[in-house]
């Protein structure tokens, strides 16, 4: 890997201090700073140019100099490797790319020796469609184990059907995030519902308001929705008995379908949390969310502010010339910062970031942590321009 793409593979995010109410979040969070890790870029002990858990372990000791706490390693369970991991085949099995779930082990019990932490990505929303899961599902009976943990229909609208016709004519229609349904030729329907690209099946959490006339759209409380919550929680457990210190959780505010202000979906992660701090008091849940008002008082101990929900973060690093600081299709820029607070000509404006994370930190000092990232995998670092 080219020095420059490991260099740009971990960002620093520190976790807020603020003053939680005692016993509801563990008191390592306190002062927690977090070292984001790209595991394919970040060291490689095996000689085939991509990096892998020994290697994370071989570099504690660095990491401990930096004064970091905690770690964040984006999936490094076994992919299909479309999306950089975020297309899980098997959320119980590390990839064979990192390792084996011993090194997982190994990489926890040294970073534990140091006094830091081990917290995984979990892509609850979504698998690959190489996933057994998938698998069973689309060529078993409609009353199989796996037969309803995903979303599928024989009939949809001509509009569905035209954005389908539209993704297969792009250039590359696999790579597409065009459209909510994949056509396929499966014993258990003639179309599943995705979440991004195709190979991304959306896991059956249920709708919050099903449509009448939508028989495959199963209510929270149906069976399939209510097994794979079950699902994730076995898979939280089966890695917290094995020692990792908490999950951030991706795009964890989308899980159920049609849910207007996300009331179900936070219902499900209250549950969650409940269940977490029964049985694992000491591990923590982070969100992708960008919505601490909302992800917090959902359940979780911490949620980003990033570029995307409440505004404010992109007002801090990103010059308007830089791709993230650019207005996005339709954005009223008259409305929007002009210079990033870190201006190299001095004409930086901060008052939209303060606005918004003060009215979210007031809404959630004393439940929970709110963290501001200088990267990650999704944004560049802070680029404040050439002025």
């Amino acid at each position: 890997m080219k020095k420059e793409i490991i260099t740009a593979a971990a960002a620093l995010a520190m976790a807020v201090p603020m003053t939680a109410q005692i016993g509801t979040n563990p008191q390592w969070l306190d002062n927690a700073v977090f070292y984001q890790i790209y595991p394919s870029s970040y060291m490689d002990t095996d000689g085939n140019g991509i990096g892998d858990l020994p290697g994370i372990t071989s570099r504690l000791d660095y990491i401990k100099s930096l004064g970091v706490d905690a770690l964040w390693l984006n999936p490094v369970f076994e992919s299909g490797w479309f999306d950089g991991g975020y297309d899980v085949i098997d959320f119980y099995k590390i990839d064979p790319r990192f390792g084996t779930n011993t090194d997982m082990v190994t990489l926890v019990n040294e970073a534990h020796r140091r006094g830091i932490k081990v917290c995984l990505d979990l892509v609850a929303g979504h698998t690959s469609v190489k996933s057994p899961w998938f698998q069973e599902c689309a060529n078993g009976d409609r009353n199989g184990r796996y037969s309803d943990y995903y979303i599928w229909t024989d009939t949809i609208s001509q509009k569905d059907k035209e954005e389908i016709e539209a993704r297969h004519r792009d250039a590359n229609p696999e790579g597409s995030t065009r459209g909510r349904y994949v056509e396929m030729d499966a014993k258990r329907g003639k179309y599943y519902e995705k979440n991004f690209f195709e190979c991304q099946p959306a896991l059956n959490y249920g709708f919050a308001h099903p449509d009448p006339s939508h028989p495959w759209e199963q209510p929270v409380t149906a069976p399939g929705p209510q097994a794979v919550r079950r699902e994730m929680k076995n898979i939280m457990a089966f890695w917290f008995d094995k020692g990792i210190d908490g999950f951030r959780v991706d795009m964890a505010s989308s899980l159920v379908k049609n849910d207007p202000g996300k009331k179900e979906v936070s219902k499900l992660w209250n549950e969650m949390r409940a269940w977490k701090d029964r049985h694992y008091p000491q591990c923590v849940l982070i969100s992708e969310w960008s919505d601490p008002a909302v992800a917090i008082p959902a359940g979780f101990n911490i949620d980003f502010m990033i570029h995307f929900g409440i505004k404010g973060y992109p007002s801090l690093f990103f010059d308007r010339n830089t791709p993230n600081g650019r207005p996005w299709e339709g954005q009223d820029i008259s409305k929007e910062y002009k210079f990033c607070y870190f201006d190299k000509a001095g004409k930086g404006e901060v008052k939209e970031f303060v606005d918004n994370f003060t009215a979210a930190f007031n809404r959630t000092k004393q439940l929970g942590y709110i963290a501001i990232p200088t990267a990650n995998h999704d944004f560049q670092r802070p680029n404040i321009g050439t002025r």
